[in-house]
C-alpha cells in the first residue's frame, strides 16, 4: 500500500519488531533491544523508502526538505 500511494519516506515506532529502524525488541519481554530493522522497515527500504523512528523527527525533516527539491 505505501509505494501505490507514492510513499518516499516513513516515520515508525522505534523499537518495535516489525517497524523499529534502528533497533528492535530481542523478544525476552525484558525490554532488551538489538541493534537492526524490524521486518517493516527492512523491507520499505528495499524498494528505497527512508524509515525513521518517532525520535528522529529533525533528521526526518532534513529527508523530506532533500525529497521536494528533487
Amino acid at each position: 500500500a505505501a509505494l501505490s500511494c507514492g510513499a518516499r519516506m516513513a516515520i515508525l515506532k522505534e523499537g518495535s519488531p516489525s517497524c523499529g529502524s534502528l533497533a528492535v525488541h530481542d523478544g525476552t519481554f525484558g525490554g532488551g533491544l538489538l541493534p537492526g530493522a524490524g521486518v517493516t522497515t527492512a523491507l520499505l527500504e528495499q524498494h528505497g523508502v527512508s524509515v525513521f523512528g518517532e525520535d528522529r523527527i529533525p533528521a526526518a525533516a532534513v529527508r523530506l526538505r532533500e525529497l521536494s527539491r528533487s
